[in-house]
């Protein structure tokens, strides 16, 4: 379905031709269809048809048998007159028009009715009549009735098909002849009507004997010369290796078995092509045939053909409207989804996503001033007034930046949380200072909403391309560090300046350095122990130390920044967790705890709580003496998800350390919403308890907290006996700092402590 959706109209053409196919096919068929219909509608008219000329010639050859048994009674044949008054005598009886004649065994006409006297047919000697000698000399040899050869008699201005039978003594001798002579408008009513009523097929008889046409097709059946035409042999040939090569059979088994034949052929006479079928009359030797012009299957092929066409593509039409029906809305809701994953949906400003696109279809030396734009201390909004408040700040804020830059060429886009960027096209440096001004005058003005009032800053840094950099993703990381330099003094912008280049470029080169140094185990892992108010060991805490052979010792808050801002945090923060567990394991006490810090990009990298929960469960170490040790800062993200994490690890009996606390956004209304079990009190507190009794008290009011809410509380940076025993006297339960013990590396640890 997936595929359909994406390929909308390469689906709808494979349809369009499945269905040409298909309707190609339910042509294929129709026409078959049509054809055996057309086929079974004439093979049973042929043999309605050949039923009926058989029945006909049956009842005429019996006509015969009377008239000779009369002839014979009293010898009347051998009396002229009386001949003749017995054949006019059956001519009234049988209500017939047909002639009848008696002929000697010489050929010659003795007598007639009496209405045919005056006609020369009487004088006629048929022996010596080429058209008639051959069948009348059979009819001699013959004790069935023999048809004659058709004739036109232009006495009768009609074709004649005569009827003769031989009448012989009880010893078979031949004594006469009787003979029928049969108007085939007449005698044969079927064929005249079939040539008045019919357009659609023709009917014809075909004589085996002599290869002659009995009765012609309708279009040639009143052409004395048709009758004249015989046959070759070649061409009956032909036509009777067709058939039997089509019915798999032989000639005379067709014969014999009187199977009805259909085959298409050229017309007698024409060169169109016909559907023929014939029905072999045994008794008189003749087939019986009808021809339909092919045409008739066409016409009504075509008809069929017709409607299924207007069925195809009225059906189709309505499957192409769906279809663009379907690729419309799809292609609206690609639209959307591609506006909803290119713009922010608070403020409807373009996101990162689109920036990267947009720059990455832009050319080098294009010129643009970038600035990066971040709201100082923007988190109070949201702590103070809630998240709903904050979003309207935030829809706020965009609509004075919009404001700001009415009169520039620039695209404004929201980065992140309370980040934005503005690229100036078209700006000298001096413009681009004065748009930085306008956006910070217009950003620090108070905002009256919900009656609250609320005044923030913002802090902004600049760069320029191609001045600075020639890419956007270096332009932006530029400004990313112009701008940690206005964050310096808040409420002002920085542009990037060479001495940031070079620290940049000092970054870049510590960057690749950092990426060796994890490769070649250059990082190493160093303990604080943390010690119970009672003075026992409590637990230690995992420091990350880098010495190289190269630069010496380099302190995590150099390398740790640019691991987050290079993207290598994930794979240090695996090396740290790794190397933490493996040397804490060789530890032999197994009642001290392990804290391991977390940075927040190693948090929301991808696999990171599979990954820490893989090495704890392949670690000595029991998870029940494990803690991830996390900042506020990690709280300012999307909270929800955050917890969920946390949740994961509470499941494994991993506990958790909020980090740090005091020196980020946090207030101490966040720790109900936190399952923490503990709670590390920063250094900057520890410092000023000695001498600052609103820090003590302060102080107080956290530990309070927290033990009500059953947190445990240690203290960092403990230098001095006075800081140990404030702490003590204020509910402190563990304690961390030189006062104790310095970070050693595990061998001291072991030394220390087995």
């Amino acid at each position: 379905m997936l595929f359909i959706r994406n390929n909308i109209w390469l689906a709808f053409y494979v349809f369009l031709l499945a269905g040409f196919a298909s309707f190609i096919f339910i042509l294929t068929k129709t026409h078959e269809s049509i054809r055996q219909d057309v086929q079974l509608e004439q093979e049973n008219l042929t043999r309605i048809t050949s039923n009926s000329v058989e029945a006909s010639l049956r009842q005429y050859g019996t006509l015969l048998d009377i008239l000779g048994q009369e002839l014979l009674h009293e010898a009347k044949f051998l009396d002229r007159d009386k001949a003749i008054q017995e054949i006019d005598k059956l001519l009234n009886a049988s209500h017939t028009t047909h002639n009848l004649f008696l002929i000697d065994l010489d050929g010659n006409i003795v007598a007639t009715n009496s209405l045919s006297q005056d006609k020369r047919e009487s004088s006629l000697n048929l022996l010596q009549n080429p058209k008639a000698k051959e069948s009348f000399s059979l009819t001699l040899d013959s004790n069935a009735a023999v048809i004659g050869r058709t004739y036109f008699s232009y006495w009768e201005s009609a074709l004649i098909i005569p009827i003769r039978k031989t009448i012989r003594n009880r010893d078979g001798q031949p004594l006469f002849v009787v003979s029928l002579t049969i108007n085939i408008e007449k005698g044969l009513p079927f064929f005249s009507k079939n040539v008045e009523h019919s357009a659609d097929y023709s009917v014809f008889i075909y004589r085996e004997r002599d290869r002659y046409f009995q009765v012609a097709p309708k279009r040639l059946i009143n052409d004395p010369a048709v009758y004249e035409h015989q046959f070759s042999e070649e061409r009956i040939q032909e036509s009777i290796d067709y058939v039997e090569k089509a019915y798999n059979t032989s000639f005379e088994v067709i014969k014999n078995k009187q199977i009805i034949t259909t085959h298409v052929t050229g017309k007698f006479n024409d060169d169109s092509q016909s559907m023929m079928s014939n029905f072999y009359i045994k008794e008189f030797q003749l087939w019986v045939g009808i021809e339909r012009d092919t045409q008739v299957i066409r016409k009504k092929f075509f008809q069929v053909a017709a409607n299924l066409s207007l069925v195809f593509f009225f059906a189709y039409a309505v499957i192409f409207w769906l279809f663009r029906v379907i690729s419309n809305n799809e292609k609206k809701k690609e639209e959307l989804l591609t506006y909803r994953a290119t713009h922010d949906f608070l403020t409807n400003l373009p996101n990162r996503y689109f920036l990267d696109n947009y720059f990455s279809k832009l050319e080098e030396q294009d010129s643009y001033h970038l600035l990066f734009v971040d709201m100082d201390n923007f988190k109070s909004a949201n702590d103070n007034f809630g998240h709903d408040y904050g979003d309207q700040v935030l829809i706020e804020i965009t609509r004075r930046l919009k404001l700001s830059i009415q009169k520039s060429e620039c695209l404004i886009a929201r980065y992140s949380g309370d980040e934005f960027v503005v690229v100036a096209f078209n700006l000298s440096s001096f413009e681009a200072e004065r748009l930085a001004q306008t956006i910070l005058e217009e950003i620090s003005k108070p905002y009256l909403m919900s009656g609250n009032r609320l005044s923030i800053s913002a802090s902004i840094g600049i760069s320029h391309c191609p001045t600075d950099a020639s890419s956007f993703e270096e332009v932006k990381r530029l400004s990313d560090f112009a701008l940690y330099e206005a964050k310096q003094n808040k409420n002002c912008y920085a542009i990037f300046h060479e001495e940031l280049k070079k620290r940049y470029l000092d970054d870049q080169s510590l960057e690749n350095k950092l990426r060796d140094a994890i490769k070649n185990d250059e990082i190493s892992i160093v303990f604080q122990p943390q010690i119970s108010s009672a003075g026992v060991l409590s637990g230690f805490e995992s420091l990350v130390r880098w010495y190289s052979e190269e630069l010496g010792s380099i302190p995590p808050n150099r390398f740790i920044p640019i691991a987050e801002y290079s993207g290598l945090m994930p794979e240090l923060g695996r090396h740290i967790i790794r190397k933490s567990l493996d040397e804490a394991s060789k530890v032999a006490s197994d009642s001290f705890s392990l804290s391991i810090n977390v940075s927040i990009k190693q948090f929301f990298s991808d696999g990171f709580v599979e990954y820490f929960l893989q090495q704890a469960n392949q670690s000595k170490i029991a998870k029940s003496r494990l803690k991830i040790e996390i900042t506020e800062s990690l709280f300012i993200q999307d909270l929800d998800y955050v917890l969920g994490m946390i949740n994961q690890f509470k499941a494994e009996g991993i506990s958790v350390s909020l980090d740090d606390f005091g020196t980020g956004y946090s207030s101490l209304s966040l720790l109900k919403d936190l399952p923490i079990d503990e709670l590390k009190i920063d250094k900057s507190f520890v410092d000023d308890i000695v001498e600052d009794k609103d820090a003590r008290l302060l102080l107080q009011g956290i530990i309070n907290i927290a033990h009500k809410m059953g947190i445990t509380i240690v203290a960092e940076g403990v230098e001095t006996q006075e800081q140990k025993q404030i702490l003590d006297g204020l509910g402190c339960e563990v304690f961390q700092g030189y006062y104790f013990y310095k970070p050693m590396p595990i061998n001291d640890v072991i030394k220390e402590f087995n």
